[in-house]
């Protein structure tokens, strides 16, 4: 599980070692484009340092919240404005999922310039129907495998809630993208379970 609390709310530092030391929690994850401030706030430092001395990963949804209707615009829509961070901050894995969520080529220039950024694939990946030119899910793991390596990428099931529980379609998609694009079976495994063990600390797990 992950500790999930507003970063700007008084005391989230001490909150989050509580989640992790007290709770067992094993990372953080923040909605950015639901904060009231922007992610690269110097606000925000004690929460990074925090997780530093932690040694969690800090997931961060950039790009739209909330599908159709929802929050599209918003000073932490796209996740460059995560760079100053990650940069101020190495030894932090900062994970960004669904592709950047619409901006998959600002997350791939904020992967090339920042060592410490992460791409989770997870869900249906919807936001790539209004992209011009159009994208697909092998485009996007042929890209970020030839820009981060497999190393970096990181399989999400973005499933939810009772009775919808686990989504088996994204797993079926997305492995037969991987295939389809050349991901060898040990670049497999290391997407579909063997990279968030590492970042997770965890000592078993699936492959």
């Amino acid at each position: 599980g992950f500790a999930h609390h507003d970063p700007f709310a008084p005391g989230a530092d001490r909150e989050l070692e509580r989640a992790v030391r007290e709770l067992g929690l094993k990372g953080y994850k923040i909605l950015a484009p639901d904060l009231p401030g922007p992610i690269d706030d110097p606000a925000l430092y004690p929460v990074w340092e925090a997780a530093e001395r932690l040694c969690i990963p800090v997931l961060i949804h950039f790009g739209v919240l909330n599908g159709g209707g929802g929050i599209g615009q918003h000073v932490n829509i796209n996740p460059l404005v995560l760079h100053d961070v990650a940069k101020a901050f190495p030894t932090v894995p900062f994970i960004v999922p669904h592709f950047g969520c619409g901006y998959p080529t600002e997350l791939l220039q904020l992967c090339w310039t920042c060592e410490n950024v992460y791409v989770d694939t997870s869900g249906n990946n919807e936001w790539t129907r209004w992209m011009i030119p159009a994208l697909t899910l092998e485009d996007l793991f042929r890209r970020f495998r030839e820009t981060v390596g497999p190393g970096r990428i990181l399989f999400g099931t973005d499933s939810c809630h009772f009775p919808r529980g686990f989504v088996a379609r994204y797993v079926d998609e997305q492995l037969r993208a991987c295939r389809n694009v050349g991901f060898t079976e040990e670049e497999v495994a290391m997407v579909f379970g063997g990279n968030a063990r590492r970042l997770l600390r965890l000592d078993g797990g699936w492959e």
